[in-house]
């Protein structure tokens, strides 16, 4: 025996050890515990920080989850007062529904020496069939005194059939005293509902009625329950009801047609919410499951938007047409995606010509050159495609026009005598011919010196077809104008890409070569509808009538005089430059271009010089080669007019210009 108790008689030492002895030690209560119920020896327990000394958790197997009822000796009684007890559906009222309320009443115990309640450790558990906690709720008093309730959903459950509630608290002593009670009932969530079609978020025509099938089936609480047996059953779509059908009593129909304005005021097109609710033949209070879903119906074709080109467009070479195919609510069937292209039809993903961009965007590539065999001057273009129900895209097209003809370059045109009307409109006034790149731009075999003048006639050209009124250019880049110089005569300048034995660009290697870069020269002065019979002046083309006006012009770049009285311009836009130059091309004497000092390239003999310009989509125009003498200045130029070079590697070079142009104001 402890020296604590020496001197005591046997018997209060005993009542003492009994009921524990709490002493301080260090400052901090600390109680001496009896034996636990499971048989584990007494200990010190330290009561949890922050919870006044009490207990914060009930004794071993309190919250086993078994549903048994656990008592200590001196803590509170707890009765289950709502709902009743059942240990068959068949003798109360079940629990149906998705909520309840459970009302237990907690009393202080009636053993002496018991404490209060404390009312904020009523808990009130809710059990499903195996005994698992699937929730807990703290109970609150109510305005009966000594009872609490507590309001528990009990969705987590979804099988019918038994369950249990749990009610439990702790007295106010220290340590706390745990009790708690239960009882066992049912739940009913009426009859089971299995849907077959339409499926959850599955996708369906506005056409034609669809098919509602469901199952309907009872769900018993125990092996003998004539109250399961279904009794009602209601569908409801949009929140309409909608009549069914069974042969059975177990499998429900209906057809439902969505374009039926007696039924649907709003024709719907999207999410359609659909609601079964089946309710059994129980009493006093039916049980009733409710089954929520939606499903879509689509009534619109996939939406087709053409990214790239735009429509009536120029095109030319390789061109992608660049699109997206969307249906928001049942997606598009890739297998009908279809691009018709000159009323021939490419299906998607058939040889290379298609691409996938992202999981709308599409890209068709087609050759212009090829489109051409169907159609000389446009590229018709029209897409279509159907969703996953079957609704067809209203569809998209567009007319694209084709220029795969280059660019004409030449640096050695022929004459050009301008044009306007006259009171005649088959012979109108001409104007005297002219060189349209000016008498000092070098010419064709001619026998050049150290420094010279180049120039360049660039005029874009187009697909044509006959009866064609309005012509599409693709329009010339006019930074892509260039000269280059080929000095050693045995090696080519022009050379055929393609292999038809047509010269079609230049040296793949030009830019190791000496070159200039050509600008445009601003179109301006005029040309000569003077007097005819003037000394050194070409007549004038035939069917051209004289006008005979006012003086020769005036030279360019004046005061400094030029060889140039006038600069053309295009035929289609006065504004686009076709006479092209070297240098700034600012004002001043070289308004119109600047010369090239070519000597520091070559040496005395032949060499080749020939111009490249691009249009917008990609078309290369070469010139005519100039076959050019260089003379090093001693007079004695050794070009053997036997053994003028080529400039090519065997190919056939593009034609000169046509020796007369007509160009209209």
């Amino acid at each position: 025996m402890s020296s604590s108790f020496r001197g005591l008689p046997a018997q209060v030492a005993g009542a003492l050890l009994a009921i524990g002895i709490a002493a301080s030690c260090g400052g901090e209560d600390r109680t001496i515990a009896p034996p636990s119920e499971d048989g584990a020896k007494p200990g010190v327990v330290t009561p949890p920080s922050g919870q006044g000394g009490r207990a914060s958790q009930p004794p071993v197997g309190a919250e086993a989850g078994e549903g048994n009822d656990v008592t200590e000796p001196g803590a509170p009684e707890i009765q289950i007062t709502s709902p009743e007890a059942l240990d068959d559906p068949a003798d109360g009222a079940v629990i149906v529904g998705t909520e309840i309320d459970v009302v237990c009443r907690v009393e202080k115990a009636t053993t002496g020496g018991a404490m209060p309640v404390d009312k904020s450790s009523v808990t009130i558990d809710l059990l499903d069939a195996e005994g698992k906690v699937v929730e807990s709720m703290s109970a609150e008093p109510t305005d009966v005194s000594d009872e609490f309730s507590a309001h528990l959903f009990v969705t987590a459950i979804e099988k019918n059939g038994p369950i249990s509630l749990r009610c439990s608290a702790r007295d106010t002593s220290l340590p706390a005293k745990f009790a708690s009670r239960t009882i066992h009932t049912f739940l009913d969530k009426g009859p089971t509902i299995q849907v077959v079609e339409p499926e959850e978020d599955s996708a369906h025509a506005l056409r034609g009625a669809v098919r509602f099938e469901f199952d309907v089936t009872p769900a018993p609480l125990t092996d003998r329950d004539p109250g399961a047996e279904v009794d009602e059953v209601t569908l409801l779509v949009k929140e309409i009801p909608i009549p069914t059908t069974t042969d059975d009593g177990e499998t429900y129909q209906a057809f439902v047609d969505f374009t039926d304005r007696d039924l649907f005021t709003d024709i719907p097109n999207g999410e359609v919410p659909v609601t079964i609710i089946a309710r059994n033949a129980r009493s006093p209070e039916a049980g009733s499951r409710r089954r929520d879903y939606s499903f879509v119906i689509d009534g619109q074709g996939p939406v087709v938007s053409i990214a790239s080109p735009k429509n009536e467009q120029v095109v030319g070479g390789q061109v992608q047409v660049r699109f997206s195919v969307e249906d928001a609510l049942s997606g598009v069937d890739p297998d009908t995606l279809v691009l018709e292209l000159n009323d021939k039809e490419y299906n998607y993903g058939e040889g290379g010509t298609w691409a996938r961009m992202g999981t709308t965007g599409y890209v068709f590539l087609f050759d212009s050159v090829q489109a051409e065999k169907d159609s000389k001057i446009q590229a018709t273009i029209t897409i279509r495609a159907t969703d996953e129900v079957g609704n067809m895209a209203e569809g998209e097209s567009l007319i694209l026009y084709l220029d795969n003809v280059p660019p004409e370059v030449d640096l050695d045109p022929g004459p050009v005598s301008e044009t306007k009307p006259s009171d005649d409109p088959e012979h109108p006034y001409c104007s005297f011919p002219f060189d349209p790149v000016g008498s000092l731009a070098a010419n064709d075999l001619q026998t050049v010196v150290d420094v010279h003048r180049f120039r360049a006639l660039v005029s874009d050209r187009t697909n044509t077809a006959p009866g064609q009124n309005i012509r599409y250019y693709a329009g010339q880049r006019l930074d892509s104008v260039y000269i280059y110089l080929q000095a050693d005569p045995s090696e080519p300048l022009l050379i055929d890409v393609d292999g038809d034995g047509y010269c079609d660009d230049l040296l793949e290697t030009r830019n190791d070569l000496p070159f200039q870069h050509l600008n445009g020269i601003a179109p301006g002065g005029a040309s000569w509808f003077g007097p005819e019979g003037v000394e050194g002046v070409p007549a004038l083309p035939e069917g051209c009538k004289h006008q005979n006006v006012g003086q020769a012009p005036q030279e360019l770049c004046s005061p400094f005089g030029n060889d140039m009285t006038r600069v053309v311009k295009w035929d289609v836009d006065a504004k686009i430059p076709m006479i092209f130059g070297i240098g700034n091309l600012g004002r001043g004497a070289a308004c119109t271009g600047t010369d090239w000092e070519i000597g520091q390239f070559v040496q005395e003999g032949w060499f080749c010089v020939a111009g490249r310009a691009e249009d917008n989509v990609g078309n290369v125009g070469i010139s005519p080669p100039l076959r050019l003498c260089y003379d090093d200045g001693d007079g004695e130029a050794e070009c053997d007019e036997s053994a003028v070079p080529e400039c090519t590697d065997g190919c056939i070079p593009p034609p000169r210009s046509s020796a007369l142009r007509y160009m209209l104001p």
